[in-house]
């Protein structure tokens, strides 16, 4: 593989991340409909997918579990990382005089949030675990 394949691959996997980390998050918000919330959902999981697929091809298809695993983990990790740290700036009482109280309405959905945080995780944890095993000879 060459050194540009290498590089189109990872731009796409970079890509691919900021969507899934983007789906992440609208699993957080709270919309009047589950249909709605569903088709805006699966509206950006799409480019993820792609971007995925995509960056197997420039890298010729090899590693594939190993490349999702770690897209799927760094996608959650940031994920967890900034909703870690929009927590701690609402804990204090400068940012919230500062916000309109309807400002965080939207993220109220925690069910389905941390449920599709975990899904991801669980699965580029199953996904890096099972592209790093060496096949028994």
């Amino acid at each position: 593989m060459t050194m540009l394949a290498r590089v189109f691959s990872i731009i796409c996997y970079v890509v691919a991340g900021f969507f899934f980390y983007s789906v992440a998050l609208l699993a957080f918000m709270e919309l009047p409909s589950l249909g709605g919330k569903s088709i805006v959902m699966v509206g950006f999981l799409v480019p993820a997918l792609l971007g995925l697929w995509a960056g197997f091809a420039f890298s010729g298809y090899r590693c594939k579990l190993r490349d999702t695993g770690l897209v799927l983990l760094s996608s959650s990790g940031f994920t967890a990382f900034l909703i870690v740290t929009f927590a701690c700036l609402l804990a204090t009482d400068d940012l919230r005089r500062m916000m309109a109280p309807e400002a965080l309405s939207a993220f109220r959905d925690y069910a389905s949030g941390f449920g599709f945080l975990i899904l991801i995780f669980a699965g580029g944890l199953i996904s890096l675990r099972a592209g790093l095993k060496k096949p028994n000879k």
